[in-house]
């Protein structure tokens, strides 16, 4: 019989969930991890004399709480079962203070009945959890591996003072990429959970195969750096904090969630080689319902059909540092070849796995220092974030999108519907086949938006849509939009374009060789376009149509492949009204100006043939009526007057007395 020692030290106190000593407590022993109850082998210190009923030292004594000193009979690890002051029972883990004789590992795996929870070296760290809020006192020190098959040691110390730490393989996972592991994983959460909140922690190098989501509850960090935890069930993805009956109001469901690494590899199947195994519609992790939740450091690889991370009615979360690659649509039909990789969704039927389908909607999302693109075996998302699903009078607020890199997608980089108060900045986005940032409304439910910034990002190569869109619709305007100091380059369509969105601030962005023009504003009144270059433009340079109100100043169009440098027109409403000052229009394809809205003020701009083929300095078509033109520099191009400002009869004012007779007081 070998003796193990336990007790007398001051870490050896009963505590409550606020930390407060339970004197006088009843402690039943049990077999670390396996869970079996200790009987027949506890001593007092001199080995002989058994202690029937183990008690915390009384409230009078000078520890009160603290269990005095211990020996049991031929188990190294044990644990202290108690209730606390709620009632509830407490586990809290303790190695013995020996090595085991025989040169094992204390706490070694224990198999009478139960997974084991807690393999440790020599007496090293407790891990087991303190559901009252006790601490797991020891140290995890470097080469403290277990003998278990599967193990690995911790590479560094790390202090786990204080914390409540859950290793999944102590409960039975193998971590080896061909076991189920789903199990044990599964029983590593729900320990953090019934501990009032823990750290699950995956050793790194392990490959945790799940036959189906395992389910993080409320209070629970996980940490996978690493790790792999990978899918092998053919409709269903790795992660989310929700069981499929549960059902939650707004945002009442497990919450205060943090996810700090691991890759997380959906294993979509791809049909070239077969390889992957999911073929269903499956999003890789899933919160719904829930507020403060962070992931960061995170890879998501390999989805099948949905999305890297849904977060669903969600109030508070962080996506940051994380890499989302590589996606497939195994649909029949292809019905999902435009999917998120992050998607924020709305509660309701049919885009919320589970109720209550309220209407709520996400807010305060910041989705930070990401890479989007494709993975080793499959391609780009759809699109990098997104949201596709409203209710009428519901929102997504308080939006951030910063810092990210998105390489290719299939629709659109960043898609903003029904965002409110929100920022979209610093993002690099190239290759994408519609826009590369859209905001955008919809007609069912008509539902006005406002307050978007999009700024400092650059876009490369979108599709046929605007590198940079802001989409509304004349029952479901945009107002207060600010698109500041962005940058596109190349593509087919406008390098910045709006529709219907009022008081729209276009400035200081910077287009070059869009196939659609550099600026088009269509329908959005008090339009500002200020301070913006535009170079190699392959229509308009900047367009105004249908804008009540605007201004168009100080900007700089150098060179359009067709059509005109500045344009101000009612291509889709009168518009008209417009002030156009200061600016600089070189090598336009036609006229360096024109007009066909009413109202219009030109103004103090400088316009220069320099080698292109620019016909007309001003032109003004006859519907351009009350308009004033004068004050612009139209000098070095070899025009005569009609040539220079060629405006129909009975149209603008050129001087500043309302002649008509050219120039008036332009330069030409």
């Amino acid at each position: 019989m070998t003796l193990y020692t336990y007790g007398g030290t001051p870490s050896d106190v009963l505590t409550t969930a606020g930390g407060e000593a339970l004197p006088d407590c009843p402690v039943t022993l049990r077999v670390a991890g396996g869970g079996g109850e200790v009987t027949g082998g506890v001593f007092e210190t001199d080995g002989t004399t058994p202690i029937d009923v183990l008690l915390s030292n009384g409230a009078g004594t000078a520890a009160p709480g603290a269990l005095r000193t211990f020996l049991v009979a031929d188990v190294p690890a044990i644990e202290y079962e108690y209730p606390d002051a709620a009632g509830r029972v407490v586990r809290r883990y303790r190695a013995a203070r020996e090595p085991v004789a025989d040169g094992g590992a204390a706490g070694e795996r224990v198999t009478d009945g139960g997974a084991a929870r807690e393999p440790v070296v020599g007496g090293g760290a407790a891990r087991e959890p303190v559901a009252g809020g006790g601490a797991v006192e020891d140290r995890v020190a470097a080469g403290h591996a277990t003998e278990q098959a599967g193990a690995r040691p911790l590479s560094t110390p790390v202090d786990l003072s204080g914390q409540r730490v859950f290793n999944p393989m102590l409960f039975g996972a193998l971590g080896d990429g061909v076991a189920d592991d789903t199990a044990a994983v599964q029983a590593a959460l729900d320990a953090a959970y019934e501990a009032g909140g823990g750290i699950v922690l995956f050793p790194p190098g392990g490959t945790y195969n799940v036959f189906t989501f395992v389910v993080c509850r409320a209070n629970t960090t996980v940490v996978a750096h690493g790790a792999t935890i990978r899918s092998i069930h053919a409709t269903t993805g790795c992660f989310r904090n929700f069981y499929g009956d549960d059902s939650f109001p707004a945002y009442a469901g497990h919450s205060h969630i943090r996810v700090y690494g691991g890759t997380w590899d959906g294993n979509a199947y791809r049909a070239a080689d077969g390889s992957g195994v999911v073929t269903g519609t499956t999003n890789i992790m899933t919160f719904i319902h829930c507020s403060d939740i962070l992931v960061k450091d995170a890879v998501f690889r390999d989805c099948s059909g949905a999305h890297g991370i849904e977060v669903n009615a969600v109030s508070g979360c962080r996506i940051v540092d994380c890499r989302f690659e590589g996606f497939v649509d195994n649909t029949p039909d292809g019905s999902r070849r435009t999917s998120e990789a992050v998607q924020l969704d709305i509660a309701k039927s049919g885009s919320s796995a589970i109720g209550e389908f309220d209407g709520t909607p996400c807010r305060d999302i910041q989705i930070t220092g990401c890479w989007f693109g494709p993975s080793a075996r499959l391609g780009d998302w759809g699109r990098a974030v997104g949201t596709h699903a409203a209710v009428a009078g519901s929102y997504f607020d308080r939006i951030t999108v910063r810092d990210c890199e998105i390489t290719g997608a299939y629709d659109t980089g960043i898609l903003a519907l029904y965002w409110r108060d929100s920022v979209i900045s610093g993002n690099r986005v190239s290759g994408t086949g519609g826009a590369g940032i859209r905001a955008a409304t919809s007609a069912a439910p008509p539902q006005r938006c406002g307050a978007l910034t999009i700024s400092d990002n650059i876009v490369e190569g979108p599709g046929t849509d605007a590198g940079i869109r802001v989409a509304g619709l004349a029952n479901a305007l945009w107002t207060d939009v600010v698109v500041r100091g962005n940058t596109v380059r190349g593509g087919g369509g406008y390098g910045v374009r709006t529709d219907y969105a009022t008081g729209t601030v276009i400035e200081g962005n910077r287009t070059t060789g869009t196939g659609g023009g550099g600026i088009l504003a269509q329908r959005s009144d008090r339009v500002t376009v200020t301070g913006n270059s535009v170079t190699a433009a392959g229509s308009n340079g900047i367009n105004i149509a249908g804008c009540a109100g605007s201004v168009v100043a100080n900007n700089l169009v150098d060179g359009t492949a067709a059509n005109h440098g500045i344009m101000v027109g009612a291509a889709t409403a009168p518009g008209g009204n417009a002030t156009v000052s200061g600016n600089t229009i070189r090598a336009a394809s036609s006229a360096g100006i024109r007009l066909t809205s009413p109202g219009c003020l030109v103004t103090a701009n400088q316009v220069r043939r320099d080698g292109g083929t620019t016909v007309n300095g001003v032109s003004a078509a006859a519907t351009a009526t009350g308009c004033v033109i004068a004050g612009n520099d139209l000098t070095g191009n070899g025009w005569t007057a009609d040539a220079a400002l060629a405006v129909a009869a009975g149209a603008p004012a050129l001087d500043w007395s309302g002649s008509t007779v050219s120039p008036g007081h332009n330069l030409v």
